[in-house]
């Protein structure tokens, strides 16, 4: 073991692995090197004019994602165009972050991502030219529950571009306990955004499930919710009236906005947001909520959906979806009453085999005679 670690194979090997997770994704010599946090481990480098980060096989953020950035904000600035406090966690926030900064209104703009270490980290490898006004961050360095249950800092939008909530370390991001969290950090006439994936054409029952899940959790919490749709869909919420779908009005709301424009182009607003696209995915998931249990939904910290979720995904790749996934809501209805019940009823029909296998042939004879089946 001495004689590995000094000649300098173990990181030999490491590199080596590296460079082929690499490979799989990007082109070699885009490589530049990893770091590790205590949730996962980095890949890094710049491929064409952008900086990428790789992890979990596939590409984690990348710097800048401005168009993409940018959209994400205006969507949510046409409802509520006086924000000055922003909060932006999940996957990417560095880039909505990054964005923000050049929007004159913008007074304060908090960071967060699901991992706690990555943004130092980040800022630790990036380049200098994507630096510019970092500074005026707050980068708390923190778990967003832990450091919002000490704060009392109040926000006018609240930004959750987050994955699906298909592991427990992401659930924690879309339960009810969590919502009611930051609605306590809202303004008066704040407005919280919720990443969904959905479909630009088509839902399938899957993704219809997900999104109707976090769609009846942000019900049980807020009383006002619209829907952008698309294959990123969001889900808007308030404590306050005011939330609005009409694309013209939208446009207009944020056309108002000094410097939007550069930002922007307000009349992308009447493409993001399609009324026959609206209505659709508002009734998937509103027909969702109706035809499934509550408890099936309903997202809390002592009954997580990832999952489940998860397990309806795999059931779907398996094959034979419509069985598979059948039994696991049946069993995600019921619970562990499934067991006794079963344990019950086997030795129930057990007996009743035996009994008619013991029965006399002239008995069967005469029933069949009889007509009797």
């Amino acid at each position: 073991v001495a004689a590995v670690l000094c000649s300098g194979v173990a990181g030999r090997w490491e590199q080596r692995n590296n460079l082929r997770t690499w490979q799989r994704i990007l082109p070699t010599p885009a490589y530049q090197g990893s770091f590790t946090t205590p949730e996962a481990k980095y890949l890094y480098g710049e491929y064409g004019e952008q900086f990428n980060v790789v992890a979990w096989e596939t590409v984690a953020d990348t710097i800048p994602a401005t168009e993409h950035a940018s959209e994400i904000i205006a969507l949510h600035l046409a409802q509520r165009p006086g924000a000055r406090r922003f909060l932006v966690a999940g996957r990417g926030a560095f880039s909505i972050c990054k964005r923000l900064l050049d929007l004159p209104q913008a007074q304060a703009i908090t960071w967060f991502d699901p991992d706690p270490a990555y943004p130092a980290r980040l800022l630790s490898i990036l380049p200098e030219r994507f630096m510019s006004g970092v500074e005026r961050l707050e980068i708390p360095r923190a778990d967003i529950r832990r450091w919002l249950s000490r704060t009392q800092a109040q926000y006018d939008v609240i930004i959750l571009n987050c994955p699906d909530a298909t592991t427990l370390a992401l659930n924690r991001y879309f339960t009810r306990e969590f919502f009611q969290l930051l609605k306590a950090h809202l303004s008066a006439s704040g407005v919280i955004g919720v990443r969904v994936s959905a479909g630009e054409n088509f839902m399938s029952e899957n993704r219809v499930n997900v999104g109707a899940s976090v769609f009846a959790t942000l019900r049980s919490v807020f009383p006002y919710l619209v829907v952008k749709p698309g294959d990123e869909s969001w889900l808007l919420v308030s404590a306050s009236p005011g939330l609005i779908t009409a694309p013209a009005a939208l446009r207009d709301r944020f056309a108002a906005i000094p410097g939007a424009n550069r930002l922007y182009p307000a009349d992308g607003l009447m493409a993001l947001y399609l009324p026959q696209r609206i209505e659709y995915e508002t009734q998937c998931y509103a027909a969702a909520v109706q035809s499934t249990p509550t408890n099936l939904l309903l997202n809390t910290d002592r009954s997580p959906k990832a999952l489940l979720h998860s397990l309806l995904f795999a059931a779907h790749e398996a094959g034979g979806a419509a069985s598979l996934g059948s039994v696991i809501r049946t069993f995600a209805l019921h619970g562990i009453l499934i067991l006794p019940i079963g344990l019950l009823l086997f030795p129930l029909l057990r007996i009743i085999f035996l009994l008619r296998r013991q029965a006399p042939p002239e008995r069967f004879a005469q029933a069949r005679r009889s007509g009797v089946r």
